[in-house]
């Protein structure tokens, strides 16, 4: 596995958040909890990246994982809700 590997961030920060969601911060709720998730996974990929790549390449793949991301979710939005916008 890479150093930089989207699916090493992504458990880490699952672990980060639901130690300082559920236990350190006064904060509750499901959306919250995955809205902080997506921040800390971010910033988690940002890190290990700038580890091996230059500024540029980061900057590249983090916003390549965040629209896709995004665009994941617009379309299975779109055909498990029947969002229209």
């Amino acid at each position: 596995m890479r150093a930089s590997s989207p699916w090493l961030a992504r458990r880490w920060a699952l672990g980060l958040d639901w130690v300082l969601y559920e236990r350190v911060l006064p904060f509750t709720g499901a959306l919250g909890f995955w809205v902080s998730w997506y921040v800390i996974f971010l910033l988690f990929y940002a890190a290990m990246a700038g580890l091996q790549w230059s500024r540029l390449v980061v900057r590249d793949r983090v916003m390549a994982v965040a629209l896709g991301q995004a665009a994941a979710s617009r379309h299975s939005c779109a055909y498990s809700t029947g969002c229209t916008r």
